[in-house]
């Protein structure tokens, strides 16, 4: 009886060891428009075309917008730092450079 129970466990232990967890909710999830930005000095305000960028689950796409539609430039990984910072590391880009680098952009430069 005990060899079917150490079974059944290790049975259920490796199921549920397969899946894997959704990362946790941030201030940052949702839809945010790009006001200000600092990217390694490369400083700006109100960009145009607008600046569209989707957190969700540790991962973030940054749009470009205009009037004719929208195009994907940048996908990336994002971690939330303290209450006022976070950081970007870039896995897909537009601008190859990009790739690979990470970056600390200020909260108070997204606006919703």
């Amino acid at each position: 009886m005990k060899f079917k129970l150490v079974i059944l466990l290790l049975l259920v232990a490796s199921t549920l060891s397969s899946f894997k967890p959704f990362a946790e909710q941030t201030i940052l999830d949702g839809v945010w428009e790009l006001k200000e930005f600092n990217y390694g000095g490369n400083k700006g305000s109100n960009p145009s075309p607008r600046n569209v960028k989707v957190f969700e689950n540790g991962n973030f796409t940054f749009y470009l917008v205009t009037e004719k539609g929208s195009r994907k430039t940048i996908e990336g990984k994002f971690k939330v730092v303290s209450e006022s910072l976070y950081t970007e590391t870039i896995v897909k880009a537009v601008n190859t450079p990009m790739i690979g680098k990470t970056y600390w952009p200020l909260y108070r430069e997204l606006l919703s």
